[in-house]
């Protein structure tokens, strides 16, 4: 088989001369510039690069990254360098830094947690957290060193990492805000933590997106509202056990109702979801159409002297028969200018 010639140094220059990358070309035991390929001329040999000096590095304050090995040149051993001009690189990454240095000096002594991304088009890469941010959410070692590295999510309870996956997305697409409340694993507590972030985007210059983040520790708060909802859960079972039912009437040209027990849709038959939609309506039909106009004029004497009145009517049950009632009706308020009535009841059909 007929081995294909290697190029002539002229025929090397050619190639070389085209190449993305500056390269020349030195001899190895003096240095002598045998080759600058024409970005090399333009870039690093710029005033000296011809062939036979042997200073043509001059200073322009570009940084290169360079690479090279020996090689034979037309006979001699010489060595081939190929500089890759990475000055824009490196100011870039000297401009991150002295944005984190500035951020770090300005928001360390902030209490809440705050963070910094860098949206690129691809991946979101942190840029600063200050002392705070880990501070609330309680990473170990470990975990912080890795946080620093990239964006997993880490730590965030399984339940609510799409949502927060999504919310974030969505902020970098549309320039929305982030509003979201989530549970953290919080190393130092060995526990889940909940944390609120609210979050914003701003375009940069060059054309990457930055990530701003204010976190809070809200587990107090999550834990007193979580208490208050069980409490008002255990004081609705106490409420619906009660014999009769309670209810609470806001009247304007309608009674409407705004609290019922289940004990009040029992009365006349109904179950809670029934009377639910039942309600809808005004509560007065809902009386015996032959005691209404007592338990209005009832209502109103209550409504003008802010006080209390106890007194007997008749309800229709669903299924045709009578019930009849005894109320304790009292004035307890005002809900955007309609009195509110506060009404106990108690089925006294049997003593009747």
């Amino acid at each position: 088989m007929a081995q294909s010639n290697p190029l002539s140094v002229a025929q090397m220059t050619a190639v070389l001369d085209n190449a993305p990358v500056a390269v020349y070309v030195s001899a190895l035991e003096s240095w002598e510039l045998l080759y600058a390929n024409r970005l090399a001329r333009k870039t690093l040999c710029r005033g000296a690069g011809i062939p036979g000096t042997t200073c043509y590095h001059p200073v322009h304050r570009r940084v290169y990254q360079l690479s090279g090995k020996i090689i034979d040149w037309d006979g001699r051993p010489a060595h081939i360098e190929y500089g890759l001009d990475v000055t824009e690189k490196k100011r870039e990454q000297e401009r991150s830094e002295t944005l984190r240095e500035e951020l770090q000096a300005t928001f360390s002594s902030i209490p809440c947690g705050l963070s910094v991304y860098r949206f690129n088009g691809e991946q979101i890469t942190p840029v600063f957290h200050n002392p705070a941010f880990y501070e609330i959410m309680g990473y170990s070692d470990e975990h912080i060193r890795s946080i620093e590295r990239e964006t997993t999510f880490l730590g965030v309870h399984p339940d609510e990492v799409e949502r927060l996956r999504i919310g974030i997305v969505e902020a970098v697409r549309s320039g929305a805000l982030v509003d979201q409340t989530y549970r953290i694993w919080n190393d130092r507590r060995a526990a889940f933590c909940w944390i609120h972030l609210e979050g914003s985007v701003k375009a940069q210059d060059d054309g990457s997106k930055l990530l701003y983040g204010v976190y809070s520790d809200v587990s107090e708060r999550m834990r007193l509202e979580r208490e208050l909802i069980d409490a008002n859960e255990k004081m609705q079972d106490i409420v619906n056990a009660i014999p009769g039912g309670v209810a609470i009437y806001k009247v304007s040209d309608i009674f409407e109702t705004t609290y019922f027990s289940d004990g009040v849709a029992q009365l006349t038959g109904y179950t809670s979801e029934e009377y639910q939609q039942l309600i809808q309506q005004d509560a007065a039909e809902m009386i015996y159409v032959e005691d209404a106009a007592i338990v209005l004029s009832k209502a109103a004497e209550v409504i003008q002297s802010h006080g209390i009145a106890k007194f007997e009517f008749r309800k229709q049950h669903r299924d045709g028969h009578i019930v009849w009632v005894r109320v304790q009706m009292k004035w307890v308020g005002e809900d955007e200018g309609c009195p509110l009535l506060h009404c106990v009841f108690h089925n006294i059909t049997d003593s009747k």
